[in-house]
């Protein structure tokens, strides 16, 4: 195993793309109204991605489709 040096670990946290949509009914989706707030790093304050800002229209689609998938298991 090769040790990792601190820039190959800075060189990879930068090449990561973080999903900023919502995972819902086995889909990743933007929230209905397209509204978005800042995921901001604590270490240096950057903003890492503009995440799907979620409301109760969105709730009611995730619950709705953890209720099918329950029922169709039961």
């Amino acid at each position: 195993m090769n040790p990792s040096t601190f820039s190959d670990w800075q060189a990879r946290a930068a090449a990561l793309v973080i999903e900023a949509r919502a995972f819902i009914d086995g889909d990743a989706r933007d929230a209905r109204t397209g509204a978005t707030f800042a995921c901001v790093s604590p270490i240096d304050g950057r903003v890492l991605a503009q995440v799907a800002d979620c409301g109760a229209d969105d709730v009611d689609a995730a619950v709705a489709a953890a209720r099918r998938a329950f029922d169709a298991q039961a």
